[in-house]
């Protein structure tokens, strides 16, 4: 029984030893599907067509990892003309969402020229256009309570703008 318990364990530190040694985050990088940058991978989420017909609104779950211990997981909002492929030069909006579907951006069309992206008050924002093309991009924060935003954003280190 303990021969059992030694070969296991051998066989788990020989996997562990595989899976963090250097060589292998590039090869983990390099195997994620729909990457285009190495190490990460974006999967559409949700979309919303304007009133007119004429753009499209993507949330995208982007899930970035080194292949061994870190792993970030960011929501991107992208606005393209109807018909157009989403790229990254489309990112109008990003939050830190951790993976936790509550805390994903919601779209939401107020005209033909603008968008409304709704997201929970302690969202961290990595980046924020407040006009793309010819959409103006409106943020609502949910709840929306600017003092306790402010404190969350100052206890993180960041500044209140």
């Amino acid at each position: 029984m303990l021969r059992l318990k030694v070969s296991q364990f051998a066989l788990a530190a020989c996997w562990l030893g595989t899976a963090l040694s250097p060589t292998a985050s590039p090869t983990v990088a390099q195997n994620v599907p729909g990457k285009d940058v190495a190490g990460c991978s974006r999967d559409i989420i949700g979309m919303m067509v304007s009133p007119d017909d004429s753009r499209v609104a993507f949330v995208q779950e982007e899930v970035c990892s080194d292949g061994a211990f870190q792993t970030t997981i960011l929501d991107y909002v992208q606005l393209v003309r109807r018909g157009v492929e989403p790229t990254r030069e489309n990112d109008i909006f990003a939050v830190e969402e951790h993976g936790v579907a509550k805390y994903r951006p919601l779209l939401q069309w107020l005209s033909s020229h603008e968008l409304q992206i709704t997201v929970p008050n302690k969202s961290l924002i990595g980046l924020r256009k407040s006009r793309y093309e010819a959409i103006e991009v409106v943020v609502k924060f949910n709840p929306d309570n600017p003092v306790e935003r402010e404190r969350f954003l100052k206890e993180n280190g960041l500044s209140p703008d």
